[in-house]
């Protein structure tokens, strides 16, 4: 038998002698039973002490993965070290996502740069065509509302003996006035159209006015024609030079310099009709290089005439 029931067996032995040696009456029957009953709950005890004295210790005992021993302090401390472990791994695993989505963030923020660069650029291009453009608008607008004034016609009537008088006609083609209009001319004859004369500051400036738009104005000079110039004009070894150089001005004063040369034979002066030839300086260039070319040919055919031999029957000086 256990040693705890033997307890438990003496114990009621005692209280059996006790109860037979007890005096009769109803007050001694009370108190033997609240007695049996005080026994009774300290038999239970004890036994309830020997049995948690023969259990295993529950605080002590391992326990699963998935099993719940809340008394268990050692499944308790495992449970925790799970939880620290998963914990640790969810850190790792979160860490790794949030990077992943840092380094997406920041390839989309750097897309996001390169394309607002891009856009920049575009625009700023964008830009400059449409101020380019701009620019060009008000140079064309500019350039067709000035005045343009040309030389229209050159009139030559004889007003003395082979003194004959030059009327230049200007014309406005522009689509604005043209103002403040200075006219310097230089009418003479030569025989070298290459080499011409200058128009002097001392040459008399004309004050033609204003020109509208599609009107005209007029200018004069005077050139004489000797006898003998009438006679080279002939052999075609005399012509009329006329430089002519004007200026004006636009409506908001911005002024416009021209320079023109023209050359006439003899026809185109004493004629009715007169007809000038525009001298340009490619012309001009063109005459010289050639006027040098013939001075060195002629030099040349006297040096070869010079050194050659004389011929039978000549008699050398």
């Amino acid at each position: 038998m256990p040693r705890g029931y033997r307890y438990i067996v003496c114990a009621l032995l005692g209280w059996l002698v006790l109860a037979a040696a007890a005096p009769e009456g109803t007050d001694r029957a009370r108190e033997q039973d609240q007695t049996a009953r005080e026994i009774a709950n300290s038999l239970s005890g004890i036994d309830a002490s020997l049995k948690k004295a023969g259990e295993p210790d529950v605080t002590t005992q391992p326990c699963g993965e998935r099993e719940q021993k809340r008394d268990s302090d050692l499944c308790a401390q495992w449970k925790a070290a799970d939880a620290a472990e998963s914990s640790s791994n969810a850190a790792w695993l979160f860490g790794i996502v949030g990077s992943l989505i840092g380094a997406i963030t920041m390839y989309a923020a750097i897309r996001a740069a390169l394309y607002a660069r891009d856009a920049a650029r575009e625009a700023k291009r964008g830009s400059d065509a449409a101020e380019k453009g701009l620019a060009h608008a008000q140079n064309i607008s500019a350039m067709e509302l000035r005045p343009y004034l040309f030389i229209e016609r050159i009139e030559t009537c004889e007003i003395y003996s082979r003194e004959y008088q030059v009327t230049i006609w200007f014309k406005n083609f522009g689509h604005t006035p043209a103002r403040n209009i200075e006219v310097r001319s230089l009418c003479y004859v030569t025989s070298d159209r290459s080499d011409l004369r200058a128009i002097k500051k001392t040459h008399d400036i004309v004050e033609a006015g204003v020109a509208a738009p599609g009107h005209t104005r007029r200018s004069f000079d005077a050139v004489r024609i000797s006898a003998d110039d009438l006679e080279a004009f002939q052999e075609g070894a005399r012509w009329v030079i006329l430089r002519v150089q004007y200026g004006y001005t636009d409506d908001v004063g911005t002024e416009f310099k021209e320079r023109f040369d023209y050359y006439a034979s003899s026809a185109g002066v004493v004629d009715e009709s007169p007809t000038f030839y525009l001298l340009t300086d490619g012309f001009v260039r063109r005459t010289k290089r050639w006027q040098r070319s013939l001075k060195l040919n002629v030099a040349k055919r006297e040096r070869t005439r010079k050194s050659a031999p004389p011929e039978e029957g000549d008699v050398p000086f």
